[in-house]
């Protein structure tokens, strides 16, 4: 029989598959690359926030082995995720009180902006806008700081966004 017919499959395996099993360990690593992640007290965060919907990341876990797996893939689906909260699990997020995470980066108390995001708990479902326009009266960090802590108050330069971001599987 030649090379060609033994093959059962049209595609090259992934690194993770050996042709009959699933190495957790490499798969996981593969996937927090694709979507990086961290995991607090056993809830996972993306950069964007808490991942609220875990049936999302499974979904794009049991995606990415339906090709490899034939029996038991449920259980199988479940044991990656378990392995991927062990594998990111940190102790704590930190948290800064020089910057507000905001829907497209991070704005510092100092004036400035970025697009980098850090994982947060508490990143606001708000987009930085410093072409917003400006109101007649200027305040200064201590009060913006005092603002940003009431609920519902998002500030001056700051604009809502309607949908949810798109960086990781369970914000889709």
């Amino acid at each position: 029989m030649s090379e060609e017919k033994m093959q059962t499959s049209p595609f090259e395996c992934p690194a993770w598959f050996d042709g009959k099993k699933i190495n957790e360990t490499v798969f996981c690593d593969e996937f927090l690359r694709d979507y990086p992640m961290v995991t607090v007290n056993d809830a996972f965060f993306t950069v964007n926030g808490r991942v609220h919907d875990e049936n999302r990341l499974k979904k794009v876990i049991y995606d990415r082995i339906k090709y490899y797996v034939t029996s038991g893939v449920a259980k199988k689906v479940t044991n990656l995720l378990d392995v991927m909260r062990m594998e990111c699990c940190t102790a704590k997020l930190s948290l800064y009180q020089d910057r507000i995470h905001v829907a497209n980066g991070t704005y510092y108390l100092n004036g400035t902006f970025s697009p980098e995001k850090d994982f947060c708990r508490n990143r606001l479902p708000v987009a930085y806008n410093p072409d917003a326009p400006q109101s007649g009266k200027i305040i200064g960090h201590k009060a913006v700081h005092m603002l940003f802590q009431v609920a519902g108050v998002y500030g001056i330069l700051l604009y809502p966004l309607h949908q949810g971001t798109e960086d990781a599987p369970a914000d889709r």
